[in-house]
């Protein structure tokens, strides 16, 4: 039983969803109507049982009463309390029938042990004689000293053939039925999943050259709107992660194509004269130098967010104190950037949770990017640590050139630049503050910038608290 149930269910399981939905609708339209029909076939097998039990209570009741009344006993005057009914009257004495019967004779004798209750009255019974289906009651009447047994019979054949109709009848609707619900249920799975349908055509047809086609949105405001919705926004994302995977494609190849193209330069030029003239040859080497260093340190930083994107970067967490980093990385920039004033204030600890290397890169980065754009003025860099509820929050602030507000929001993108044309002659690629949001993003924090009112910007990265003593850390890494 087991095996066929499963067997049943695997098939069910592989036919397609608008044949189960015509197989569920058929079959639930198959158990209502066999259900009503059943509660019809059932009623109307009461309802004549009841008006017959009436029928044949009353008219024994009325060949008692007319016995007792002294009425004529003979089989006319009998017969003629009720036509269509069967009547067998009989005199008994000392329990056995002295006479014979008087009515209708092709009906037995009542049964051994059959006899009426202590009231003269005998409970409605069905039987079988002579192949006819019958049902009768029993009463019994006294008069001049005589017992007289009244039984009324009533055939059921008549009843039993409209029954048999009634079966025929529901069957052959019921099956009508089954298949109309099929059709319906076809057609209602149709319009159902016509949108669907729809949706399918509309994204085979979406490939790499097509990202932009979407699909029609239904006028129903139902699940299939949603879910029409959420490929659209599916798609969104993919024409949008597609078309910034062809942008930094495209500025990489420009990127490494400008030192590839020094480095041709400089190699024809040694061909042509650096064999036979120093000052060409040695201004060759250090251009060519100077271009392999920068092609080292853009495809590093490639080979990064390559990593980044593919989830097989190194992690490697520990508690540590976000204000001796970022000491540590102001101490580091003021060896290469004398005429720079850079502050560290706020907290004295911090604990996050995190890889105090890549926290260090990122801090890095940012004081580059400031020192990048310091401006006329004399360049100042200021590092605060501040609590913010659960988080940690780095704030460096600078007092350089600010970033337009159009472009705030898309300093993170790769190889984005803000005001290109006036910045031709600041180094970098691009990459730095991607690379930066990349590993904000790693440690489930949030990085962004905002203008300062008077000139510059405020870079903020907020990281997790980590609430841990520092000797269940401890404790931890021993363990370990």
């Amino acid at each position: 039983m087991q095996r066929m149930t499963n067997k049943l269910k695997s098939r069910f399981n592989a036919i397609s969803v608008s044949k189960k939905i015509t197989a569920l609708y058929a079959v639930f339209f198959m158990v209502l109507l066999i259900f009503l029909s059943s509660f019809m076939l059932i009623n109307a097998w009461l309802y004549y049982g009841s008006v017959s039990r009436s029928e044949l209570e009353e008219t024994a009741d009325k060949v008692a009463d007319y016995i007792e009344s002294g009425g004529d006993i003979n089989t006319d005057a009998i017969e003629a309390l009720n036509p269509n009914k069967y009547v067998r009257v009989a005199v008994t004495e000392h329990g056995s029938e002295r006479r014979r019967p008087i009515g209708s004779r092709e009906f037995p004798p009542p049964e051994p042990g059959m006899s009426p209750n202590d009231n003269g009255r005998l409970n409605f019974r069905t039987g079988k004689f002579n192949d006819e289906n019958y049902m009768y009651t029993m009463r019994l009447a006294s008069y001049g000293g005589k017992e007289y047994s009244v039984q009324v019979f009533r055939p059921q054949n008549a009843e039993l053939g409209v029954m048999r109709t009634f079966i025929i009848i529901f069957v052959a609707a019921n099956a009508l039925a089954l298949l109309l619900s099929a059709a319906i249920g076809r057609l209602i799975s149709k319009k159902i999943l016509k949108p669907i349908r729809e949706m399918t055509e509309t994204v085979d047809k979406i490939n790499a050259e097509n990202l932009g086609r979407r699909i029609e949105l239904p006028a129903a405001d139902d699940e299939f709107r949603a879910l029409a919705l959420t490929f659209n926004n599916m798609f969104d994302r993919l024409e949008d992660s597609f078309e910034k995977q062809k942008q930094f494609v495209s500025d990489a190849s420009h990127e490494l194509r400008t030192p590839i193209s020094v480095i041709q330069g400089y190699a024809a030029l040694i061909d042509r004269w650096g064999k036979s003239d120093e000052a060409v040859l040695q201004e060759s080497i250090s251009s060519i130098k100077s271009e392999t260093d920068h092609m080292n340190i853009l495809i590093n930083q490639l080979l990064f967010l390559a990593r980044e994107d593919n989830g097989t970067s190194a992690l490697n967490p520990e508690r540590v104190n976000v204000r001796e980093l970022a000491e540590e990385v102001v101490y580091e920039s003021r060896m290469t950037a004398e005429d720079t004033v850079f502050t560290v204030s706020g907290e004295k600890e911090a604990w996050v949770y995190a890889d105090s290397h890549l926290i260090k890169q990122t801090l890095r980065i940012i004081i580059e990017n400031a020192l990048k754009y310091k401006g006329t003025e004399k360049c100042r860099v200021d590092t605060e640590i501040l609590n913010s509820g659960e988080n940690t929050v780095i704030a460096v602030s600078d007092n350089g050139m600010g970033i337009p507000q159009e472009d705030i929001k898309r300093i993170f993108d790769r190889f984005y630049r803000s005001d290109k044309s006036r910045n031709k002659q600041i180094s970098g690629n691009g990459l730095g503050l991607s690379i930066a949001y990349a590993i904000i993003k790693r440690h489930n924090g949030r990085i962004w910038a905002e203008n300062r009112k008077g000139g510059g910007c405020t870079f903020f990265v907020e990281l997790k608290k980590d609430c841990r003593t520092a000797s269940a850390t401890g404790e931890q890494s021993a363990r370990q």
